[in-house]
């Protein structure tokens, strides 16, 4: 039998294919993403790359910049207090570098260089607060520069935003508030301005002003998928300055650097808490932030014992290590030096990454000159498989029972180690909790893979 098809109707069902080949079927691939995007970040991804593989991207710019934003996931800081240290998430360094270039890609979108669309200014402003969270002095003014240079308002406007900050930062609050004042506060972005104001009013020590601007920035809210200027925490911060208003306003400072092998970093938070032995790494208000050369002036505070630490973007400490001192708590009684150093990790050299170890094994590493003596750990998580919730750091004995190292090696017995059942049989993966696998059957389980550290100290414990 012959079926006769008119080539009217050929033609017809051809373009709807290639309607649905290249508009239909890309425009789910970014729903599908924005929806799993609001699930988890990671299983969106895909989607996005989809839609920006299709010969024909009608919100090329949207696609770009929610890809670069799953890519993200946020800023997160790693918090290093006297009192503890740790971070919610991880920025990876990859993470930051592919985010980074999907936003570079839609700001090279605007062929007619009139850079309206929104999310040429919202890639803007995140290349921005990525330079700020990765410690990238000169890229930021680089992108203040450019921003500039456009003929377009708002992201002019976003460039004094983010010119202030960095003025603030290098504690000229004059020049950043008469930068400030030439703003137009008609965005979304208004919460950042009122913020940055109430940050200069209080190093400059009117703290009506900048309670008045707090209140401000609060009342607007948060922009959900904002960030203030590379990630700093904004939750309630008028009532934390409500209460530094009330309880610990003072006329004592700590000055001080921040420094990488003795180069200064900048864009550091430094961080104040007035309750010794209770660590909170989500609540901390930055007290000072480092200038171009690692240096810092907190908010004067009133005599007291205080636990001090510093925030940094977790992508910027893969290759360093926190000097550690030995000191828990710092009593504030007069205007105080103090200094936050890191410096190169040291060099395992054995085992290697990925390397499958027998019940006997060997850690061994590089000498460090100055060091008195070195302790091996172990860390687990409560889910050792994906590396997630809570971590424990175990450390190891010798089979003498000795713990510290004099030298640059020593060999572990797994049985043995095992024998010393591991802290640690509860603990959280989000809010689960979960029987952690070394509370019961020590340390070392079979076909996980563990984080071994090494960690070296002088005659009067600084690590």
């Amino acid at each position: 039998m012959k079926i006769k098809v008119k080539v009217k109707t050929l033609i017809s069902l051809l373009l709807l294919s290639l309607f649905i080949i290249l508009i239909v079927v890309p425009y789910i691939n970014l729903g599908i993403g924005e929806y799993l995007n609001k699930k988890g970040p990671p299983k969106a991804q895909a989607f996005y790359k989809n839609y920006l593989s299709s010969p024909i991207k009608l919100n090329e710019k949207k696609a770009l910049y929610l890809y670069g934003e799953s890519i993200l996931g946020g800023f997160h800081k790693y918090t290093i207090m006297f009192s503890g240290f740790g971070g919610e998430k991880n920025n990876t360094p990859e993470d930051i570098k592919k985010a980074k270039e999907a936003f570079e890609k839609i700001l090279l979108k605007d062929s007619d260089k009139n850079y309206n669309n929104k999310y040429t200014k919202k890639a803007y402003s995140r290349l921005m607060d990525i330079s700020i969270a990765t410690l990238n002095i000169d890229e930021l003014l680089h992108w203040i520069s450019w921003g500039k240079g456009k003929n377009n308002e708002e992201i002019k406007n976003i460039s004094k935003l983010y010119e202030g900050y960095y003025y603030y930062t290098q504690r000229d609050y004059k020049k950043a508030e008469t930068i400030l004042h030439g703003y137009n506060k008609v965005m979304d972005l208004d919460f950042k301005y009122y913020y940055l104001l109430g940050d200069i009013y209080s190093h400059r020590g009117n703290i009506k002003k900048a309670m008045d601007y707090f209140e401000k920035a609060s009342s607007i809210g948060w922009i959900p998928g904002e960030y203030l200027f590379g990630g700093s925490n904004i939750s309630h911060k008028n009532t934390w300055f409500k209460d530094y208003k009330n309880k610990l306003k003072g006329d004592y400072k700590i000055r001080g650097k921040v420094s990488y092998n003795g180069k200064g970093l900048p864009f550091v938070e430094v961080y104040m808490n007035d309750e010794i032995g209770v660590f909170y790494n989500g609540g901390n208000f930055p007290v000072a932030i480092t200038d171009k050369n690692g240096e810092f002036e907190t908010l004067g505070f009133t005599q007291g014992v205080y636990d001090v630490g510093i925030g940094i973007n977790t992508s910027q400490l893969y290759d360093k290590v926190f000097l550690r001192q030995n000191i828990n708590s710092i009593q504030l009684n007069k205007d105080i030096d103090f200094h936050f150093n890191l410096s190169n990790p040291i060099r395992i050299k054995n085992p290697l990454l990925g390397t499958t170890i027998e019940e006997k094994f060997e850690v061994s590493w590089d000498e460090v000159k100055g060091v008195d003596y070195y302790t091996v750990e172990a860390i687990t998580f409560g889910n050792p498989k994906k590396k997630s919730g809570s971590s424990f750091r175990h450390l190891l004995h010798h089979e003498n029972g000795e713990y510290k190292i004099e030298g640059n090696n020593i060999k572990f017995n797994i049985k043995k180690l095992n024998e010393n059942i591991g802290i640690g049989g509860l603990s959280f993966d989000g809010e689960e909790m979960l029987v952690n696998p070394s509370g019961i059957l020590g340390t070392f389980t079979p076909n996980i893979e563990y984080p071994i550290v090494v960690n070296g100290y002088d005659k009067v414990r600084g690590i």
